[in-house]
């Protein structure tokens, strides 16, 4: 009899989305690695490899556990998963963006199906594969005349279904949830303890059900402090407050201005000031011609010079635009430097307070 192995994926941030770490991180380089063998060579050359994240080649992680013989895996599912959009954007970018959410979707689809089919066949014993959208179902919908709808698009069928998902979490928290921007953020304690809470519930229903045969601990579990918030992601009377905070945990920025009431108001007051401001100033200068004639030409001609004499000697000839434009950049960076600044010291902090939980 072959030896059973066990391989468990630990819950190591499984919520972080996948990106692609050749636009964000160098590659790690291992130029002495390997000989190049060429006898037409006489001297001795090296194949420079470079790595990057196993997610570009994997995004499971788990091929080379299962070249290894791996009978039981857990798998926890990190990468971005896509969602469904009504009007999908037409535009130069978002056609290839969301082109590309589909093949990832289909290289995860994929994987998963590879997986499925080891279990089927009986490679693998045990396969537990979970993922922060577990159990929320997009129900198909029927083109208008449809004339053969499905069982959602009948009239009178409800497809409201349950409200919770197999493992007790509210479908309206767990949205929410799987919706948590994971990167590069600053996480209160009730966006935390909810994607931990959502994860160990998750596992532990799953876990029973794919490897029941597994010996598992008699001891009673710990009492885990993440799981104060269980009672407000289970019980829809207690919900409220969580729901409302994680409805802007998906922000980029600016969260606790749309979580604050007094904040909001005071945002749609400066929005409405610099508009105003930026109308008086289109109407104040009005009369001043942007574009003439003598600039078109002056343009032109600065161009051509450019494209005869280099960049070079244009940037020392127009020294007084150069020394304005590095002075515009210096006093835009400065200015975003100290927008941010009060944004980490006194608005992240705003937010990280307004989701603290006291014991």
């Amino acid at each position: 009899m072959r030896r059973r192995r066990t391989i468990r994926f630990d819950w190591v941030t499984p919520w972080l989305p996948r990106l692609d770490p050749v636009e964000l991180f160098e590659p790690l380089s291992l130029p002495l690695l390997y000989e190049k063998k060429d006898e037409t060579i006489a001297e001795k050359q090296t194949i420079t490899v470079r790595l990057v994240d196993g997610g570009v080649h994997d995004n499971q992680g788990i091929m080379s556990l299962l070249e290894q013989d791996c009978n039981a895996v857990i798998v926890s599912d990190a990468s971005g998963q896509m969602d469904s959009d009504d009007n999908p954007s037409k535009g130069v970018l978002g056609v290839p963006l969301r082109s590309n959410s589909i093949l990832m979707a289909r290289v995860r689809e994929a994987e998963y199906r590879e997986l499925d089919a080891r279990r089927q066949s009986g490679v693998l014993r045990n396969m537990m594969f979970i993922h922060l959208k577990k159990d929320l179902e997009v129900n198909p919908i029927d083109w208008i005349g449809c004339e053969d709808p499905s069982e959602f698009g009948k009239e009178g069928h409800s497809s409201a279904g349950k409200d919770e998902t197999d493992y007790g979490i509210l479908k309206e928290i767990q949205e929410e949830v799987a919706a948590i921007r994971t990167d590069l953020d600053s996480f209160c304690d009730a966006e935390a303890y909810a994607l931990m809470t959502s994860g160990y519930r998750m596992a532990a229903h799953e876990f029973k059900k794919q490897f029941a045969n597994f010996p598992t601990s008699t001891e009673n579990p710990p009492q885990w402090h993440f799981l104060a918030v269980e009672e407000s992601m289970m019980e829809p009377s207690r919900s409220g407050w969580l729901l409302k905070l994680l409805n802007v945990s998906g922000q980029r920025a600016f969260k606790i201005w749309k979580l604050n009431t007094p904040l909001k108001v005071t945002g749609w007051v400066l929005g409405i000031v610099a508009l105003v401001l930026l109308l008086w100033a289109c109407w104040r200068w009005s009369s001043v011609a942007l574009i003439t004639l003598g600039t078109i030409g002056t343009t032109v001609a600065l161009v051509i010079a450019g494209a005869i004499f280099g960049k070079t000697v244009m940037r020392v000839v127009r020294y007084r635009d150069t020394l304005t434009e590095i002075a515009t950049g210096v006093a835009m960076s400065l200015v975003g430097w100290i927008l941010a600044r009060i944004h980490l010291h006194v608005f992240d902090k705003w937010y990280l307070h307004a989701g603290r939980l006291r014991e």
